[in-house]
């Protein structure tokens, strides 16, 4: 009689230590899972998007075309390769191709283009212009809506951008090639 007293003891102990370890466990597995989820929600909160923002003004007898990059994503891109294509080939980027690739369409007021090296870092709704140029006509009869139609297909037809970038995190995101977009080049 006196060995059930201390079989129950052993039980009742054997099952308070499985109980406490049990709950530890689970506390611990949801402590991982909850890490886990933190950090999957870190990455995805600060994932940037680079996209291509065309905006077209006319004024008085001109026209003018701005190409912008911008991040429209929610964390900062890190450039890792910025380059223009023309016919498919990469070129050295600057006023001058744009002033020759215009000149048949009007007469360019003036032009302005810029490119970014590998680590530049664009931050959320910072835009950046890629080109922007002010053309008139050559002859004052012609149309602005026409020779704007005219310019941009000009520099579709020539140019596209391929930049590719990566997330806070060292992420890859996928790459900005105009060439994939609907067919149509850097506007």
């Amino acid at each position: 009689m006196s060995d059930t007293p201390q079989f129950l003891t052993w039980v009742l102990s054997a099952w308070d230590f499985l109980s406490k370890n049990a709950i530890a466990l689970c506390a611990l597995f949801v402590a991982i899972q909850q890490g886990i989820a933190t950090r999957r929600h870190n990455r995805l909160s600060v994932l940037p998007a680079l996209d291509i923002h065309t905006e077209e003004n006319s004024r008085n007898n001109q026209i003018e075309l701005i190409v912008r990059l911008r991040n429209a994503g929610l964390g900062p891109a890190i450039i890792s390769s910025y380059e223009v294509l023309r016919d498919g080939e990469v070129c050295d980027y600057n006023n001058e191709l744009i002033r020759e690739l215009l000149k048949t369409h009007g007469k360019v007021n003036s032009c302005k283009t810029s490119t970014f090296g590998s680590g530049k870092v664009v931050q959320v709704g910072e835009e950046h212009i890629v080109c922007q140029v002010v053309v008139s006509p050559v002859d004052g009869g012609q149309e602005k809506s026409s020779l704007m139609n005219q310019i941009k297909a000009a520099l579709d037809e020539s140019l596209n951008l391929v930049v590719n970038y990566k997330s806070f995190y060292g992420q890859r995101m996928p790459t900005l090639d105009t060439r994939k977009q609907d067919g149509k080049g850097i506007t």
